[in-house]
Order: C-alpha cells, then sequence, then structure tokens
C-alpha cells in the first residue's frame, strides 16, 4: 500500500440566495444537505490538482463539455474513478470528471476558519454567486418559456461561478459543505 501525499492546509485568507420562486427554500435545504452530506460520514477520499491548469468534464472523456478550469493546489472530494478519470461532485451536485494525469489523490482534512466573520464572508459570497447565476439564468432563458432550460443553464454556471468564489478567497471546496450547512442553521 502506497502512502498519499498530504495537502496542505489551506486557511481561508490563503489559499444561495435559493431559488426564491422555483422551488419552496425548505425543500431546497433538505435536498442539498442530502446531496451535499450524503459522504459526511463516511471516510471521505480527496484529490488536488497536480498541473497549474486542470479542465474538469461533463463526462469521463477529453471531448466532453469543459465545465471549470481547476487550478493547481485545488482539492476536491473523491466520488469514483475509472481507469484514467477520477469522479467528483461540485457544487451543483452533478458528477463531474478530472483526468488522472492531472491530480492525484491526496490525505486531506479540511479546516474550517475559526472566525465566524471569514465563515459568513464565504457563506454571503457563495449567496451572492447564486443570485448572480439565477439572474443570468433567468435573462438568457425566462423560466416562464424555458424552464428545462435555465434550470439547465443554472446548473453550469453553479459550478463555475462558485468555483470563482472559492479561489477568489482561498478556500477549497470541501469547506462548501460545511460552511453551507452553518449557515442555513444560522439564517446568515
Amino acid at each position: 500500500m502506497h502512502e498519499l501525499p498530504v495537502a496542505k492546509s489551506i486557511s481561508p485568507y490563503n489559499g444561495w440566495t435559493i431559488m426564491k420562486f422555483f422551488l419552496p427554500r425548505a425543500f431546497l435545504t433538505g435536498l442539498f444537505i442530502s446531496v451535499l452530506s450524503g459522504s459526511a460520514f463516511s471516510a471521505n477520499k480527496f484529490i488536488e490538482i497536480t498541473v497549474d491548469r486542470a479542465n474538469i468534464r461533463a463526462a469521463a472523456t477529453q471531448s466532453a463539455s469543459l465545465v471549470v478550469t481547476a487550478r493547481r493546489g485545488d482539492v476536491f472530494e473523491l466520488v469514483g474513478e475509472s481507469e484514467s478519470w477520477y469522479q467528483i461532485q461540485l457544487f451543483s451536485g452533478e458528477l463531474r470528471h478530472v483526468h488522472k494525469s492531472l491530480a492525484q489523490e491526496v490525505l486531506y482534512e479540511s479546516e474550517v476558519p475559526e472566525e465566524d466573520s471569514l465563515r459568513r464572508q464565504i457563506f454571503q459570497a457563495l449567496n451572492e454567486a447564486e443570485d448572480r447565476l439565477i439572474k443570468e439564468a433567468n435573462q438568457r432563458f425566462p423560466p416562464d418559456t424555458s424552464l428545462q432550460k435555465n434550470l439547465q443553464h443554472q446548473i453550469q454556471l453553479r459550478d463555475k461561478y462558485k468555483l470563482e468564489v472559492m479561489h477568489r478567497l482561498n478556500s477549497q471546496t470541501p469547506l462548501y459543505r460545511r460552511i453551507f450547512i452553518e449557515g442555513l442553521r444560522k439564517d446568515w
């Protein structure tokens, strides 16, 4: 058995509004908590991006659509893998894929910022990203005429905009679940 490299601990300075008119807040809260905490009580595995820029794709093939671009040092929870691909889950809850040549498995323990104000800042920035993506999807595909396209566009933008927030605030994606749940509980 080989030892896994250890990802660097990254503090928040190192390194939603919920769809108000589509579904009730309680339903979405329950949905996200169940999706995002499904693996919260199991032994989690993680991957770390080992190249400057890594394309995260919608399927396990080089021709699949590009979802987002990750950066060196980004850590993601590992959901599954195939011979050549790691499977991860981002903010939308959709399964995404990273080629194995761009990342490696690591031991990682997410460090939630001790300061309440920092956790709140991350939560609020993620909510602002959610508002932005809903507004953009509504403009491009008005929900009264193209609801299915609107929702699909929201899914695509959710991973992109929320990863941008995590980059801007030098935070890792495994923190999202814990901060999201805390923010809902505390009604930030």
